[in-house]
């Protein structure tokens, strides 16, 4: 049964929301519902030469008949709670796997950059990646994190749209980040070993292609969920 607050030209984020067990799916299908989120349904599918009301239909079957907790709705969640589930989790995983993705990349390069050209640029993304992703977490810890957990706190010591630029900010770079993954997704040919690759190349993709899932994840959370909740509160708050 289709929720009646959802269509073919709903946004694919709100169906996310609503429907967070369909996440897997998507990313199978390799649907935006991060960064692209705002897209409808019908937009997306008619990209991907895909039926949107039977992907509707299944998406929601789906979930109905596998609801769990391992994604939590957090659109009922506070603002803290969202922000201390990021760090805990997202954060946390992208810190732990980002020495070991650079351990990975270099020692491929060192035993096939010289008759495999795709790995040198594959080598430049990956650290493009991993030049990105640092630091956003640290602007978001230092920076933008504190100021949504003092929002919970009091909103009257915040000055009127004083969260807004960092949001933007984050937003620039989470646009940047994905923009990454997709070359990294086409220069792989979807994450593809080719013939006679090692373990160690296999080990590479699938760090990869779980680091691109993650992060897929973790920008969903912020644009289309913390975000808009930090804005809402801010503008209920001063009406400016």
């Amino acid at each position: 049964m289709i929720s009646s607050e959802l269509n073919i030209d709903s946004p694919v984020n709100q169906i996310v929301n609503k429907f967070p067990n369909s996440i897997p799916i998507l990313q199978n299908l390799g649907i935006d519902f991060c960064c692209g989120g705002q897209n409808s349904l019908a937009k997306v599918c008619a990209e991907k030469g895909l039926d949107p009301k039977l992907l509707l239909e299944k998406l929601c079957t789906t979930y109905t008949e596998n609801k769990s907790n391992d994604y939590k709705d957090w659109t009922k969640a506070t603002l803290t709670e969202i922000v201390d589930h990021l760090e805990s989790t997202h954060h946390v995983y992208v810190k732990k796997t980002l020495p070991r993705l650079t351990d990975l990349m270099t020692r491929v390069m060192g035993a096939h950059g010289e008759n495999h050209p795709e790995v040198l640029r594959l080598d430049e993304y990956v650290r493009e990646a991993v030049a990105d992703l640092g630091p956003h977490l640290m602007k978001e810890e230092q920076i933008l994190f504190p100021a949504i957990k003092q929002m919970d706190l009091s909103l009257e010591e915040l000055h009127c749209g004083s969260i807004q630029s960092p949001i933007q900010v984050m937003k620039i770079d989470h646009d940047n980040i994905g923009n990454i993954f997709l070359k990294i997704r086409k220069l792989t040919k979807d994450f593809n070993l080719p013939k006679g690759a090692c373990n160690t190349w296999g080990a590479l993709y699938k760090a990869l292609k779980d680091l691109e899932e993650d992060t897929h994840l973790h920008i969903h959370k912020e644009n289309n969920i913390l975000f808009p909740m930090v804005i809402e509160a801010e503008q209920n708050f001063s009406n400016c």
